[in-house]
C-alpha cells in the first residue's frame, strides 16, 4: 500500500493544498484507492498543533508505510520517519508514478543497504586520519530518495570498521540514541546553528 497526498483535482500536493490523502492498493495491473482521508491545514496554526495534526493523519494509516507527496519537507517529513515511513517526492497523478515507486522500494529490499559495496558507502568520505569517516547526512538523503536515516547509517554502525564518524545533519534521527546504546558506541553532538548539527560517533 502507498498513501498519497493529492490535492482537488487529484494530482500529488505539497500539505499547505487543501486535499485529502488516498491509499492505494495493487489489484493486478491496476493501482485502486482503497481509502482516502480528508485533509486540510488552512485552518491549523502553530508548530505544536501542526505537528499533532499530522502525527493524527499518520495514524491514520494503519498497514501502510510508504507515503507520497509533491513536497516531503519540515515537519511532514521529521513526522514520517518518526512513525517508520519511507517517503517519496512524486508529481502528477498517482496511478502514473505510484508502479516506480514500488520498483523502487522492492529493488531497495532486494540490495539492502551493505557496506562491502563501494556503491552503497560513497556517502561515508574518508578523512586524512586512518579509519575516521565523514558523512552529510542531508546530501545523503536528497540524492537518494529510497533511503532513510536508518536505513544508511545502520549497516555502517553495526559493523563498527571506523575509529570514528563525523554526522552533518539538520536534525537528530530519533532511533539513533537507542541504537548508539545497543551497540556500546558514544555520541557528542553539537548544534552549530539553527537546524544543524554534527553527530561525532567513536567506537572506544
Amino acid at each position: 500500500m502507498i498513501a498519497v497526498y493529492v490535492n482537488e483535482e487529484g494530482t500529488s500536493a505539497s500539505l499547505d493544498e487543501k486535499g485529502s490523502v488516498r491509499v492505494y492498493e495493487k489489484d493486478g495491473g491496476a493501482w485502486n484507492v482503497i481509502r482516502e482521508i480528508p485533509f486540510d491545514m488552512d485552518t491549523v496554526k502553530g508548530i505544536a498543533v501542526i505537528r499533532r495534526t499530522m502525527i493524527e493523519m499518520v495514524q491514520q494509516l494503519k498497514g501502510c508505510n510508504v507515503f507520497a507527496a509533491k513536497e516531503v519537507i519540515g515537519q511532514l517529513y521529521y513526522v514520517l520517519e518518526a512513525n517508520g515511513f519511507e517517503s517519496f517526492e512524486a508529481e502528477g497523478i498517482p496511478e502514473e508514478f505510484l508502479s516506480s515507486i514500488q520498483e523502487t522500494i522492492d529493488q531497495t529490499a532486494f540490495d539492502k543497504v551493505d557496506t562491502d559495496k563501494p556503491e552503497q558507502v560513497s556517502y561515508f568520505e574518508k578523512t586524512e586520519k586512518d579509519g575516521y569517516y565523514f558523512l552529510n547526512l542531508k546530501k545523503a538523503l536528497n540524492l537518494e530518495c529510497s533511503l532513510s536515516s536508518k536505513k544508511l547509517l545502520l549497516p555502517f554502525l553495526r559493523q563498527k570498521n571506523f575509529k570514528g564518524l563525523e554526522i552533518f545533519c539538520d536534525h537528530i534521527p530519533r532511533w539513533m540514541e537507542t541504537e548508539l546504546k545497543a551497540l556500546g558506541l558514544v555520541a557528542e553532538i553539537h548544534q552549530l546553528k539553527e537546524n544543524e548539527y554534527k553527530v561525532s560517533i567513536i567506537t572506544s
